[in-house]
């Protein structure tokens, strides 16, 4: 759980600091795994076996 919590804020982090220095493939990247972490946390919560 706590490092589901470090991965999102890890991506959020990364698309603010891609979006402040313009470089948008840090943005798209940090985007993706943002979805990709939050889809994946809320597989594991509707099937918790």
């Amino acid at each position: 759980m706590a490092f589901g919590i470090v991965v999102i804020a890890g991506a959020l982090y990364g698309m603010y600091s891609g979006y402040k220095q313009k470089k948008w493939g840090l943005v798209v990247l940090s985007a993706l795994i943002f979805i990709a972490s939050l889809s994946l946390g809320i597989y594991i919560y509707r099937n918790p076996y």
